[in-house]
């Protein structure tokens, strides 16, 4: 019995000290909050409002909210790393399905945040240096922390 309970004690802190030093990198990068191209504006598919928040658990999610008549799709934030001053990298896990798992880099800039680069673990690169791929082949959108 105490066996059991000192390996399943060795599963879980990996979690648990991977989901704190996500909070850390996310606080340090001062991601935590809401973030919109339009704060004054309601959240819509041309405005999304992204929350980056802490659970009561302790995980760190991510809540994109698209507006009436929209599904929100929320992710858990299984990893989050400083990789320079102005960029931090993400694994994003969709709560919804399992299978979307994408590596993100953030882009921070005079306060302002874009997505740098987003990657399916599959490969495909949805995001290159700050360009959406094809077929809609722009830059992606400054956000500002609302509130």
């Amino acid at each position: 019995m105490q066996k059991a309970f000192f390996c399943a004690i060795f599963l879980v802190l990996p979690v648990l000290a991977n989901a704190q030093s996500a909070q850390v990198a996310l606080k340090d990068f001062g991601l935590l909050g809401t973030w919109a191209a339009e704060c004054k504006q309601g959240p819509s598919p041309g405005n999304t409002h992204a929350t980056y928040s802490v659970t009561s658990a302790g995980a760190v999610e991510l809540k994109n909210a698209f507006g009436e008549g929209y599904d929100d799709s929320i992710y858990n934030v299984s990893d989050a790393k400083l990789i320079a001053p102005d960029r931090l990298a993400l694994r994003e896990m969709m709560v919804s399905d399992k299978n979307i798992v994408l590596d993100i880099v953030l882009l921070k800039e005079n306060g302002k945040i874009r997505v740098w680069s987003s990657v399916h673990t599959d490969g495909t690169a949805l995001v290159q240096d700050g360009m959406i791929a094809a077929p809609v082949n722009r830059e992606t959108r400054w956000v500002a922390r609302c509130g």
